[in-house]
């Protein structure tokens, strides 16, 4: 029925719209392009497993010009590939002014962080853990732990182990903010986090260290990360999403000129896998930064006191 009631005709576009992007999903699940979680609870999340094909009209026909800029561009190839950008481009780099001396990222491989390692070494995480924080009395530490599960089971080794005082935990996306405010409260704080690797600001005493204890691997159990890895350059993307969450995990507390930070990458899986196999990607302040000659021994001996 036709109207001339504004309400009504702006009520029919939007109707329209959402019939129209409503048809794009379901051709990009029926040609494969799209997962959904199902419908167990009740609701269904659709997402694209590229998006390549989609921006030239959402989003490149809109400029004739762009200027996309980033503390953690790790691959412009890859980045203009992911997002269809077909056309000549150029990138202008530029160094970190940050002094190398005030930001130390110490490679210690105390444990082997791998799916079917978990009876063996996050023993030695945790261990590992606790020597950091004898290292580190007065200061707050943020630790990554990529997952909730190894974020418990190092909190309550942690607690086990003398730290209860210090450690601040969250079970939650909702509990995020609230741990990060206590946390910046708590005097030697060590908040130990799945989820901080980015979006967080914790300049000076907020945060002197930072602990990495798990390589960030992107989650295979996620389907649309397990479908895009399988699709056209899909290696290279999974390598550069690694790279970049590590590069920025380890930046949450390193803020300014003047800032200084000192961040422990402790999981084995850096120095076999991702050194191993993507050092091309890791920028060159980064890689300038890394400290390869401390001595592990101070992670992995036996703890003078509890």
């Amino acid at each position: 029925v036709r109207s001339d009631d504004v309400t009504q005709i702006r009520r029919r576009k939007n109707l329209g719209q959402l019939i129209e992007s409503v048809k794009k999903v379901a051709s990009g699940v029926t040609n494969g392009n799209w997962v959904f979680d199902d419908y167990a609870r009740g609701s269904a999340t659709f997402r694209p497993i590229r998006v390549d094909e989609y921006a030239p009209e959402h989003l490149w026909k809109h400029g004739g010009k762009w200027l996309l800029m980033s503390a953690t561009l790790i691959s412009p190839d890859e980045m203009a590939e992911s997002l269809g950008w077909e056309k000549d481009f150029a990138v202008v780099r530029v160094p970190s002014t940050f002094p190398i001396e005030n930001r130390p990222v110490i490679v210690a491989p105390v444990a082997n962080m791998t799916a079917k390692s978990k009876e063996t070494e996050w023993p030695k995480m945790a261990a590992a853990l606790m020597n950091v924080a004898d290292l580190h009395p007065d200061e707050r530490i943020l630790v990554h732990t990529v997952s909730y599960q190894l974020m418990e089971f190092l909190a309550s080794a942690m607690r086990d182990g003398g730290f209860a005082k210090r450690v601040l935990t969250y079970r939650s996306a909702q509990d995020r903010e609230g741990a990060l405010s206590k946390f910046r409260r708590t005097e030697a704080g060590i908040l130990i986090a799945p989820s901080m690797d980015r979006g967080v600001d914790l300049p000076m005493d907020a945060c002197r260290v930072i602990v990495v204890c798990k390589a960030p691997f992107p989650y295979l159990g996620d389907k649309q990360v397990a479908a895009r890895l399988h699709t056209r350059g899909g290696n290279s993307w999974y390598a550069v999403q690694t790279v970049r969450s590590l590069v920025q995990m380890t930046g949450r507390a390193m803020r300014s000129v003047d800032d200084r930070c000192t961040s422990y990458i402790l999981d084995a899986q850096f120095t076999s896998n991702v050194w191993a196999k993507n050092r091309s990607l890791i920028p060159k302040w980064f890689s300038e930064a890394l400290v390869w000659d401390f001595q592990k021994s101070k992670l992995t001996r036996p703890r003078s006191h509890q």
